[in-house]
């Protein structure tokens, strides 16, 4: 059995724990969701949040307990003992009687920000897996993070005998890494093109005058991610937006969450955009695109934006082809050789010359779908990866000079190259 924790190296050759992992950095850039992301889908997860805890109130605490015992006399009589039942009671499943040799993690977000005694309380569990008379299973990961005082945080050092028993990482935000979080695939695309484009708003540090606002707020990718979700899901897009109580646009509630700054660059964004037209008109009429200016063309963040929308909705599109099409199995071959080619001339307006964006589209494409085909038989397989080689490699007389131009094997065989198909 193998896992991505393996990764992290063990305690030594008797105590082969993992050692423990500290991701240390600041707020809000992604440390506890890139934790999750190593973690399969049968592997256990448990975050126990750390700030303000003192020593005494994490682990264990002593009750009296009476227990009932039976004499040399052969008579009952009550004994109170201490017992030490565990404060945290989500840490159950990890425990070595609960997981065996199974994988898992335990969380203990924002160690830095709780009493700096703890630390010393977390060497026995991090070397030996042990919380007073109860253990942890062997191949369950302590991982731990913090932020530091020239984070802007109220912070405390980290303790020496626990780093000597663990890996530290500092970890620096990654906004190519961060698009493809689970957590960040309703993001409504202006926040996705906003942030190509100005990347000095993706994760700036806490003293950067710059990107903070005169309350010293400054923009995080927790920020974006809720501003993306939020614009989303809740109004169906940036460009649906429904005014409220609170915030009449969408550059009001885009500073209510990131600061001043953000939300006046936002909103010259948004306003930009709105020129562009959006995946799906672009996917009826790929000519549609001809009628931008060459500076229009040329904006990276408004073409990643309509870049980003069509991946994911091509996937959104195959979804709701599945549903209206249930039970005709011809319809639906049909209906799914015109979405793909609607979005192959889609793509072939949108990348002339640029083949790095036909490569982020169908990168995306080709992973969700084989996602989506695992454990399918191949009457119930979508069969739109296999639509799109047939144009890749102009198989079945495929043959059309428009998406010719994409020069779609050279893209293909790059995507192959990075892992992806």
């Amino acid at each position: 059995m193998s896992s991505k924790l393996d990764e992290v190296p063990r305690q030594d050759a008797k105590n082969r724990r993992f050692r423990g992992l500290i991701l240390s950095g600041r707020a809000g850039i992604g440390k506890t969701t890139s934790l999750m992301e190593m973690v399969g889908p049968d592997e256990k997860f448990v975050r126990i949040p750390m700030a303000s805890r003192t020593a005494e109130d994490f682990g264990v605490y002593p009750v009296p307990d009476k227990q009932s015992v039976k004499g040399l006399d052969g008579q009952e009589r009550d004994v109170w003992t201490i017992a030490q039942p565990l404060i945290e009671a989500q840490i159950v499943p990890l425990l070595k009687e609960n997981i065996g040799n199974g994988y898992g993690v335990l969380l203990l977000d924002d160690v830095t920000l709780a009493d700096p005694r703890l630390q010393s309380g977390l060497l026995e569990l991090v070397q030996f897996g042990r919380i007073g008379d109860f253990e942890i299973g062997e191949n369950v990961l302590v991982a731990m993070t913090g932020n530091g005082i020239e984070d802007g945080c109220s912070a405390v050092e980290w303790n020496k005998a626990l780093l000597g028993r663990s890996m530290l990482i500092n970890y620096e935000p990654d906004f190519e890494a961060w698009i493809d979080y689970p957590c960040n695939r309703e993001l409504d695309p202006s926040v996705i093109g906003f942030l190509k484009e100005n990347q000095g708003f993706f994760a700036p540090g806490a003293g950067d005058t710059k990107y903070a606002d005169e309350n010293g707020k400054v923009p995080s990718p927790r920020d974006h991610t809720a501003l993306g979700t939020e614009l989303s899901v809740k109004h169906g897009g940036v460009r649906n937006f429904k005014p409220g109580f609170l915030w009449k646009s969408p550059a009001q509630l885009a500073e209510s969450m990131s600061g001043k700054q953000f939300g006046t660059a936002f909103n010259s964004f948004i306003q930009l955009l709105m020129k562009y037209p959006t995946s799906e008109e672009l996917m009826e009429d790929p000519t549609r695109w001809d009628r931008l200016s060459l500076e229009e063309k040329n904006n990276v963040g408004c073409v990643f934006a309509v870049a980003h929308s069509l991946r994911t909705n091509f996937v959104r599109y195959t979804n709701k082809l599945d549903e209206k099409f249930a039970g005709k199995p011809k319809e639906l071959d049909k209906a799914r050789e015109d979405l793909v080619k609607n979005v192959l001339h889609a793509t072939a307006s949108m990348a002339k010359g640029r083949r790095e964006m036909a490569a982020y589209i169908f990168r995306h494409i080709v992973a969700e779908l084989q996602v989506k085909n695992e454990g399918k038989n191949d009457k119930n397989r979508d069969n739109c990866v296999t639509k799109l080689s047939a144009w890749v490699y102009r198989l079945d007389g495929k043959q059309d000079d428009h998406i010719d131009s994409l020069k779609l094997d050279e893209v293909f065989e790059s995507i192959r190259a990075m892992g992806n198909i």
